[in-house]
């Protein structure tokens, strides 16, 4: 899990698995912007928010680049 700051998104904190996942440490993970793993457009972005939020959830499923620069899928 990872916490964020949507008004400068920037990530706040990671979970142990998070970092273990992406391949970071936590505080390597802690203050990274959300574009370093982000791989989406804007747009995209905008539109599974949407998403999420008609179907009442509260995360977004999304593929993300890894610290060895492989993707990883959503």
């Amino acid at each position: 899990m990872l916490v964020l700051d949507r008004d400068n998104e920037k990530i706040l904190d990671a979970n142990p698995a998070a970092a273990a996942f992406y391949g970071y440490s936590i505080e390597q993970m802690s203050g990274m912007d959300l574009g370093q793993i982000q791989i989406i457009s804007a747009e995209d972005l905008l539109l599974e928010t949407a998403r999420a939020n008609k179907e009442g959830r509260s995360y977004l499923v999304l593929p993300h680049r890894m610290a060895n620069d492989q993707i990883a899928p959503g």
